[in-house]
């Protein structure tokens, strides 16, 4: 004769169990994401071997790790990643080395390709960087062929093109990279002007506008184009120059600094331009807290 096991239901302290276990779960699940991406950023660079070749890739500030994500036509200067998701790209056009215009792009995050908004004008000056402040507000470091570098206010609608207003001038020469922290001020590099002025970092404040030259020494080896913060600290991504990619943490109070890892150039590229950290997927916290939510009903139904 068959015989059957029966399996008793869930009492109501072993529910409570349950739910406070799937909870612990979920949240080392959610800390666990956030700490594997805290310090991933999209990067652009040019196609190693390839004249006049762009792709857009992530690279971990941590290791060093490039992954490539796809090619497109026009190389980035400038990458900034808005609260709502979205990847903007900068770029400018010349003629016999004189700037014709500036431009802004959007990129797939998923493909790289490129979709061009429209120009931003200041055609006597290079956009060199875009970065987002603290309070969302899009801004970029502009070069003059001659002077001061200028900071200017880029707006982009959702329906429409793009423009952009002028914040003020710099008061230093600059055509590196720029980033925005948590409490509102701007950091730019000066970029490659001269192997002297390679090392130097400002920070910025957009309103009203002022720049302050920071002491200390990043202990940059090339220019660095890409500058962003990651868990407070300032990191600067050099282009690899010399078959050597450098990155860099800054304290952003000195400006002393220390090459905390290296890219493979010959991989990645040498690279122009960085985004601000890319955020967790909530994929993750969304599944946990339905994962929740269903434990929550079916202990309300056992009680009826």
């Amino acid at each position: 004769m068959r015989s059957f096991s029966h399996t008793a239901p869930f009492t109501p302290a072993a529910l409570t169990s349950l739910l406070v276990t799937t909870a612990l779960l979920a949240t080392a699940l959610i800390a666990g994401g956030r700490a594997a991406q805290a310090q991933i950023v999209y990067v652009e660079s040019n196609t190693p071997g390839v004249t006049g070749g762009a792709r857009l890739g992530t690279l971990d500030l941590a290791s060093g790790n490039y992954s490539l994500i796809g090619t497109h036509a026009t190389l980035m200067t400038g990458l900034a990643l808005s609260s709502s998701g979205v990847l903007y790209g900068s770029s400018f056009t010349t003629v016999n080395a004189n700037v014709t215009n500036n431009f802004l792009f959007t990129l797939d995050r998923n493909s790289g390709q490129q979709t061009l908004l429209g120009s931003l004008g200041f055609t006597t000056s290079r956009l060199n960087s875009i970065a987002y402040a603290s309070d969302g507000q899009l801004y970029g470091l502009l070069s003059a062929s001659s002077g001061a570098a200028s900071l200017i206010r880029i707006t982009t609608p959702q329906a429409g093109a793009p423009t952009a207003s002028l914040v003020g001038s710099l008061g230093f020469i600059s055509n590196g990279g720029l980033a925005g922290d948590n409490a509102g001020s701007l950091y730019a590099t000066q970029g490659n002007i001269t192997p002297d002025e390679i090392g130097s970092v400002y920070q910025i404040t957009p309103t009203p506008v002022a720049a302050n030259l920071l002491a200390g020494d990043p202990g940059f080896f090339n220019s660095v184009f890409g500058l962003t913060f990651a868990e407070g600290a300032l990191y600067g991504i050099d282009n690899g120059a010399f078959g050597q990619g450098g990155i860099y943490q800054i304290d952003p109070i000195s400006g002393s600094g220390t090459q905390t890892a290296s890219y493979n150039p010959v991989v990645a590229g040498n690279v122009s331009a960085a985004s601000n950290v890319i955020a967790p997927e909530p994929g993750t916290l969304a599944l946990a807290l339905a994962g929740i939510g269903t434990l929550g009903i079916v202990r309300r139904r056992r009680r009826k």
